[in-house]
């Protein structure tokens, strides 16, 4: 299941030093990392050797308020920071220079994840559908809204990390979707969405979770990632305890382990998974004992 195990050591300098990874983008001979807690973006070669850092926080041209997702378009050596609270698409060189920004991207609808396309386009998505749009949606290279893929009027409230990605590549043109709203699976692929996979959770229905949900008894993914043949997802029950399914899809078979009880009070007690672009890659980081 695993060919081969890398260990990269990262250069630190008083430069590179890394708080919390939220995000990591593999390409070519670059690695890229983008820092949750200070808002910024680390670039090393393939060895490990320190190059660049992009810190630009403000409300300036070329500045942000919180990398809210970070994308790269090696085709065009484009960097792309999307700011949340600005609502803005940010370019930059893979060097850290700025290049053009995009106000008002995606006519101003806030989202919880976007991704770049091949074509130049992007993919959007929000678990809570408004009048305006749906929960995924296109919107073109310049920042316009261009059509709604899925709709969803469903509405169930999960606990989701920080570090949480619904959008993800599987391959040059084949995108991934996590649907938080239903707990399904999608996939985009040649401008169309077909749904992959459901989770069927051990749960009350939508209509039951009026008041304060957290007392109800309910099994919540906690995260997925999709990877190659492999779908890996961390699960709590109402007891916060933690498990971690593995589904095998050419096999249609799985495997669930038992893993570490924890207090969803208390931050940095668990383990969470981090954004990797490459479609062959799964980061999963877990406390020390």
């Amino acid at each position: 299941m695993i060919d081969s195990i890398k260990l990269i050591k990262l250069e630190t300098t008083n430069e590179s030093l890394i708080s919390k990874i939220s995000n990591i983008i593999i390409e070519d001979s670059l690695i890229i990392i983008q820092d949750k807690t200070t808002s910024s973006i680390f670039i090393f070669n393939k060895d490990g050797k320190f190059k660049n850092k992009i810190s630009r926080i403000g409300e300036g041209p070329g500045e942000y308020n919180e990398v809210s997702d970070l994308m790269i378009d090696i085709k065009r050596n484009l960097l792309m920071v999307y700011d949340v609270n600005m609502r803005k698409m940010i370019f930059y060189t893979i060097n850290g220079d700025f290049v053009r920004e995009i106000n008002h991207f995606s006519n101003g609808m806030a989202m919880r994840d976007v991704i770049n396309l091949p074509n130049g386009r992007f993919l959007c998505y929000s678990n809570e559908k408004t009048k305006s749009h749906g929960i995924l949606w296109e919107v073109d290279s310049v920042g316009v809204f261009s059509k709604n893929l899925l709709n969803n009027e469903n509405s169930y409230p999960i606990y989701l990390t920080e570090s949480s990605t619904y959008l993800y590549k599987l391959s040059e043109n084949k995108f991934g979707l996590i649907d938080i709203s239903s707990n399904n699976v999608y996939h985009y692929e040649n401008d169309t969405l077909s749904k992959y996979l459901s989770y069927r959770l051990d749960a009350p229905s939508v209509t039951n979770y009026a008041g304060d949900f957290t007392r109800t008894k309910y099994h919540s993914i906690y995260s997925i990632q999709e990877k190659g043949d492999h779908i890996l997802s961390l699960w709590t029950d109402e007891n916060s305890q933690y498990y971690v399914h593995l589904y095998f899809k050419k096999d249609n078979a799985s495997i669930t382990s038992q893993g570490i009880v924890y207090d969803i009070n208390i931050h940095g007690v668990w383990g969470f998974m981090v954004n990797v672009n490459r479609p062959d890659l799964m980061v999963l980081f877990l406390p020390l004992s």
